[in-house]
């Protein structure tokens, strides 16, 4: 089986949108990394402060500045990786009346008629770590990925649409 994603991280996150006839997997504005960085920021302000009091000038003078630089650099790229996936849109559609599914991210609108879409959690063992993607194969046979993770992340969502009545299976790959 062929991996859909070609990246995988942790950075971006989703939440889910229901109502009685829709369900929706969209963008999160508060991914949980955005909580870290003040943490980050605050044990950098103890080292550098513990650096002063028992540690050379010469050490505080190379430290400090390095570790103001790495954590600006984090946030920046923090910020620019959220920012891409914002624009992307969000990952999945259901409207359970008019039996529609949209994939924005993939450019996808499909009306399902006799079978509605199966969904797939794909677990990829890479031999040092785990990779898992989440994915639907429409009634035409085609399958697109919506969500990638280096976690099994994806309980809530299957939860979720289980309650709806939709197949989803899980399914393990070595690579």
């Amino acid at each position: 089986m062929q991996h859909h994603h070609t990246n995988y991280d942790n950075i971006v996150t989703w939440k889910i949108v229901q109502s009685d006839n829709r369900f929706s997997i969209v963008y999160s504005s508060r991914p949980m990394l955005w909580v870290g960085i003040p943490f980050w920021w605050a044990g950098l302000f103890v080292f550098c402060f513990l650096s002063y009091l028992y540690a050379s000038k010469a050490f505080v003078v190379f430290v400090i500045p390095l570790g103001i630089v790495t954590a600006i650099l984090q946030a920046i790229i923090v910020w620019y990786k959220l920012h891409k996936e914002k624009q992307r849109g969000d990952y999945l559609h259901l409207d359970l009346q008019t039996k529609t599914i949209e994939l924005p991210q993939s450019h996808i609108r499909a009306i399902w008629d006799k079978q509605a879409p199966a969904f797939y959690v794909d677990e990829f063992d890479m031999g040092s770590e785990y990779v898992y993607e989440f994915n639907v194969q429409l009634d035409d046979g085609r399958c697109f990925p919506i969500l990638r993770s280096n976690c099994p992340a994806f309980g809530h969502i299957i939860s979720k649409l289980s309650r709806y009545g939709f197949s989803i299976q899980k399914r393990n790959h070595k690579d």
